[in-house]
């Protein structure tokens, strides 16, 4: 068993090529953690080299999990530096809903009557236009 663990262990390391401190990558976020319209990866930055697993930094943070050289691509160009990178531990899901364009996993509307002129409506307390998935065709203050 020793001897297939060590050529599964060689074929990986051939498919994927070791990656280098400073070098980007885009890590996969999984569909559970980010919204319908949000990016499908995060762009980091490959800041320390541990044992065959990897720190990776965004500009969110650094990511709290180590991962392996299977579980991320490497970028051809440069997007981030790792001064970019905070020193603050974040999960990928916080680092999704940071790079998020809506508020994370989904998007938000309220269920007003239309008029929504104070912050009892949610939009406008999260200091975002209500959209035509809130009143369908009434008339808002707030678009």
């Amino acid at each position: 068993m020793t001897v297939e663990a060590e050529k599964m262990k060689q074929a990986s390391e051939k498919r994927f090529k070791a990656a280098e401190i400073w070098q980007n990558v885009r890590v996969p976020i999984p569909e559970l953690d980010r919204g319908r319209a949000d990016h499908r990866n995060l762009i980091g930055v490959v800041l320390e080299v541990k044992d065959g697993f990897y720190k990776i930094g965004t500009k969110n943070g650094v990511l709290k999990s180590l991962y392996s050289r299977g579980q991320f691509d490497i970028c051809s160009e440069v997007f981030i530096t790792a001064a970019d990178v905070p020193e603050t531990e974040v999960s990928v899901r916080q680092a999704a809903t940071a790079a998020s364009v809506g508020t994370g996993r989904g998007f938000q509307k309220c269920s007003c009557s239309g008029k929504c002129i104070n912050n009892r409506c949610k939009c406008r307390a999260a200091g975002k236009l209500c959209n035509s998935r809130c009143h369908g065709s009434n008339a808002c203050t707030n678009e």
